[in-house]
């Protein structure tokens, strides 16, 4: 009897061995892990030196293994870090920028490209037959730095024209949504919270057009000379645009929450009629404009 237990126990043994050094079988792939770390290290130096190397089909085949360390994850970045980190954003491309939306300086250089033309925000590429010569380059730029702007007549009118047809679009939208989805309840009262979207994009449009005012200024970037996007090299210009275009988008989405939760709060049969006329007006305004003159 003792003879059996011995001998049992020296085969579990064995086995237990074999399956530390040689690996285990599961269908048709054969797994190996590395036992130099097992026997006599702790669990940390397991977790953190562990290898598990995968055999495909057969593990007799000589054939590459693929293998996946196990290793521990970056340590997270403090506070300091982060910090730091922001602070060279902001002092990043010449220039400092400290208002609200010094994170733009991650995204748009990104979206827009020296040398590009700007179409409605729209970065386009630039034929290279419409460039323009150095001499007509300085003679723009020094115009729009003393009227302290970074795009020029043409995208000016672009914007001016695509905010107003999006105006009246919210026009349009306001009107349907008082008189035929509004039923003067609360759910009324959310439903023409939509307004928003529409509204803040025609008014901020409309607004950077009347202002010959983009986002590049956020960046010191301009499109002013008809040879494309350039960086504005004076940073104590870069550093007015910005104070201007950060004032105008604060100015935008201020005028846009209050229009909205103002037409959000009135009274159903009130905004009803506003815009119910407001739509009469404004369509009959549209086609006015769009019919021949008399000769």
């Amino acid at each position: 009897m003792r003879f059996t237990t011995v001998a049992i126990n020296a085969l579990l043994a064995l086995s237990s061995l074999h399956w530390r050094t040689q690996g285990f079988s599961f269908g048709t792939t054969t797994y190996k892990i590395t036992s130099k770390y097992t026997q006599h290290a702790s669990r940390e130096e397991i977790y953190n030196r562990a290898t598990l190397t995968s055999f495909a089909t057969n593990a007799d085949e000589d054939k590459p293994s693929v293998s996946t360390v196990v290793t521990p994850q970056s340590p997270v970045k403090d506070k300091d870090d982060i910090n730091d980190e922001i602070e060279k954003v902001k002092n990043s491309m010449g220039f400092r920028n400290d208002g609200n939306y010094w994170f733009m300086k991650t995204i748009l250089p990104s979206v827009f490209k020296d040398g590009q033309r700007v179409k409605n925000g729209i970065p386009t590429d630039l034929d290279p037959s419409l460039k323009v010569s150095d001499e007509i380059v300085a003679e723009r730029r020094s115009a729009a730095a003393e009227r302290l702007i970074n795009i020029d007549e043409d995208e000016s009118t672009r914007r001016s024209e695509f905010g107003k047809t999006v105006l009246f679009t919210a026009l349009f939208y306001a009107a349907f949504i008082s008189i035929v989805v509004d039923e003067g309840d609360v759910f009324g009262h959310l439903v023409r919270l939509s307004l928003f979207p529409l509204f803040a994009t025609g008014y901020g449009f409309y607004e950077s057009g009347k202002q010959s005012f983009e986002t590049l200024g956020k960046v010191g970037g301009g499109d002013v000379d008809g040879n494309g996007i350039a960086p504005i090299e004076d940073p104590s210009l870069a550093l007015r645009l910005l104070t201007k275009v950060n004032n105008m988008n604060d100015s935008i989405g201020v005028t846009a929450v209050i229009v909205s939760v103002i037409f959000a709060a009135l009274p159903q049969d009130l905004v009803a009629t506003v815009t119910g006329w407001g739509a009469i007006f404004g369509g009959l305004y549209l086609v006015s404009g769009r019919l021949p003159e008399e000769p």
